[in-house]
């Protein structure tokens, strides 16, 4: 993982934001481009060249009224903070085995000790962009067969609260995103509520902007959820046949990539909106620079 060195001198920071001209944050943002490659900004550091960035950084250079050069130049600082955070984050990617497992589990939403004992097991949560764990009781599995992907996840929360008129990812829900090889920018986005229908979208990252979303339905996709006395359970059971790479049913063969990220969407009665992770992860699920490195472990015969 590379590292990008801040050589240019760093002038006073006010409310989060370096006070200097317009053109000195331009040619920073530029330089974050050039060199994002490998670094863990790079997901924040493309946006440089999306076309709401753009847009704004060359408002700041033509006659616009001085509002708008305000939003703008709020936008352009958020977006330097945000990559910034990324050149100083010093985890490591993150890699593991998928297991194979011989019989499947039932979905249900009831996740049985002896369905998932094989499973990889995540156990607690760190806010994003957070190294600190959290003190929680959440888990979160996943595994493989022949012929699908199958994940779960026990979330402690005793505060649920849905809304059926917004995305479920808005509120209390699960996310997995897949992400089957690197040399794709395409992956799959999966959300599961506590209750009601999955949300599930083919997703893909262009390297100048930040990503396009098709939402579908997909007949290959199964998921299941219950609450418990401590928050809720989902379970879940995602096709091949559905994941970039094997969408003309090509089987999967251990070895094979497969890069994945959950995410925990929490909402409170209050309002607050948080996300978090198994691992510390920076930014939100669309990162997929920062994804698990998954690979399809060993099938037994």
């Amino acid at each position: 993982m590379k590292i990008l060195s801040l050589f240019f001198c760093i002038p006073l920071i006010v409310g989060g934001c370096m006070v200097n001209s317009d053109k000195e944050r331009d040619k920073r943002l530029l330089d974050y481009y050039q060199n994002r490659r490998g670094t863990p900004a790079e997901y924040c550091a493309k946006m440089v060249k999306d076309f709401s960035m753009v847009r704004y950084r060359v408002s700041l250079t033509g006659g616009m009224p001085s509002y708008a050069k305000s939003l703008a130049r709020k936008e352009l600082c958020k977006l330097e903070a945000e990559i910034q955070k990324g050149m100083a984050w010093k985890q490591a990617l993150s890699t593991a085995e998928i297991p194979f497992q011989l019989t499947p589990p039932t979905i249900d939403g009831i996740i049985a000790p002896e369905e998932w004992k094989h499973a990889l097991v995540y156990r607690g949560e760190y806010d994003l962009g957070s190294t600190q764990q959290q003190n929680t009781s959440s888990n979160f599995y996943i595994m493989y067969d022949k012929n699908y992907i199958y994940f779960a996840a026990q979330i402690e929360d005793h505060d649920i609260q849905l809304d059926n008129t917004t995305p479920p990812y808005w509120n209390d829900s699960v996310e997995l995103f897949l992400r089957p090889d690197n040399r794709l920018d395409n992956y799959l986005e999966l959300v599961v509520p506590p209750e009601g229908e999955h949300y599930s979208a083919w997703c893909v990252q262009p390297p100048d902007r930040r990503f396009d979303i098709s939402v579908r339905k997909m007949k290959g996709i199964t998921t299941a959820a219950r609450a418990t006395p401590n928050g809720y359970e989902v379970e879940g059971k995602i096709a091949f046949f559905e994941l970039p790479g094997y969408l003309l049913g090509n089987p999967p063969h251990p070895g094979d990539p497969m890069n994945f990220m959950f995410v925990h969407c929490n909402r409170t009665f209050s309002g607050k909106y948080t996300r978090s992770t198994p691992i510390p992860f920076l930014y939100d699920g669309h990162n997929i620079y920062g994804y698990i490195r998954g690979t399809l472990g060993a099938s037994t015969k």
